[in-house]
């Protein structure tokens, strides 16, 4: 019994190791970003946080969201 493995027609395995390091590219800015959000609202007071309607523990939440969707 033999077994084909086949790939899509014209997609090279170059292509497809640069697109999976695309998305791996992609996934890092992403992470940097929710952090970087994070961390500027975790730095406000819970005044200034109150004052934007925001409470602390939605903090993830809301980064979350605005990196992801």
């Amino acid at each position: 019994m033999a077994h084909v493995i086949s790939a899509p027609a014209g997609v090279s395995l170059t292509a497809r190791i640069h697109a999976a390091f695309a998305g791996v590219v992609v996934s890092w800015m992403k992470a940097r970003d929710f952090q970087q959000t994070f961390k500027e609202l975790d730095a406000l007071t819970d005044h200034e946080l109150y004052d934007i309607g925001v409470r602390r523990c939605d903090i993830g939440d809301i980064a979350r969201r605005h990196v992801y969707g």
